[in-house]
């Protein structure tokens, strides 16, 4: 039991690694509670499926075959464009003095959600054969240890966003900094 748990979170940390510095960004972009409410279930929910069409792909269903994965690199491309276009937008409204639109709460959350499961190649690739060699009870601990780890994953991105000079840099270049690293993650996930 406690060698499922290790390898559950060594698993978990190898394969999200990189998505603190997404987590950064996006709890620097949130506006408020609600705001951070958003960022934690887009993520929950980004993890969750990529935990469940693991659990499908071990259970010998191809869900998405492997080949295809790499075109989920087209949603943060997709994304960063968005953020180019809304922040250059915004640039032209604050010139008319006009007010600029917001994103719903749901248009947040699918956001994170499809950037989480975009970059989750490597989860995939690494979850699957995880749970093949596993059994009911064993998967089930596995995904409780996953749901955990989501927890400290967002509580460690909240709290270096708000690190004042992280923050500061974060909110300074952020315009810049999200479609190039949206794009350039899409890119990456194309050519994996």
């Amino acid at each position: 039991m406690l060698a499922t748990v290790l390898t559950a979170i060594t698993s978990f940390i190898s394969t999200n690694i990189d998505d603190i510095f997404l987590l950064m960004l996006f709890f620097v972009q949130a506006e408020g509670t609600k705001g951070k409410h958003c960022v934690v279930i887009g993520q929950y929910l980004g993890m969750g499926i990529l935990t469940a069409i693991s659990l499908l792909g071990s259970a010998a269903l191809q869900v998405i075959p492997a080949e295809y994965i790499r075109f989920l690199g087209v949603i943060p491309i997709v994304l960063g464009i968005k953020e180019w276009i809304e922040y250059r937008k915004g640039e032209e409204a604050e010139e008319n003095d006009a007010p600029q639109a917001k994103d719903s709460a749901m248009q947040q959350i699918l956001s994170i959600t499809l950037i989480c499961i975009a970059n989750g190649a490597d989860n995939i690739g690494v979850y699957v054969p995880l749970f093949a060699g596993y059994s009911q009870k064993q998967m089930l601990l596995v995904v409780i240890v996953f749901a955990c780890m989501t927890a400290l994953l967002c509580f460690f991105g909240q709290k270096l966003a708000s690190l004042p000079m992280l923050q500061a840099g974060i909110q300074k270049y952020k315009h810049i900094l999200v479609p190039i690293l949206f794009i350039a993650l899409g890119i990456y996930i194309l050519l994996a």
